[in-house]
């Protein structure tokens, strides 16, 4: 069974939830471990918005025309000669 949750989403919703954590003890005047919650749950905001970033450059990789047609060339060539030294 494979998990295909993005990390990034567990990082937030765990900040998210830190974050109210901290509220809640700022509310009820905790300021030391209130403060500490929302510093903690802000770092997994921002922790979160990161490997959001790297989630979203890795799929944007960009080939140009060019080189997509000298790569697809390279390919059928690579295949006719395994072809060719199957067939010996």
């Amino acid at each position: 069974m494979t998990l295909n949750i993005k990390t990034w989403k567990i990082w937030l919703f765990s900040g998210g939830c830190i974050l109210l954590i901290g509220l809640l003890y700022l509310i009820d005047r905790e300021y030391l471990l209130g403060s500490a919650f929302v510093l903690m749950g802000a770092n997994y905001i921002f922790s979160s918005r990161s490997d959001y970033k790297k989630d979203t450059e890795t799929n944007k990789t960009k080939v140009s025309d060019t080189d997509l047609k000298s790569m697809d060339t390279e390919l059928k060539n690579k295949i006719a000669k395994g072809k060719n030294r199957s067939q010996s």
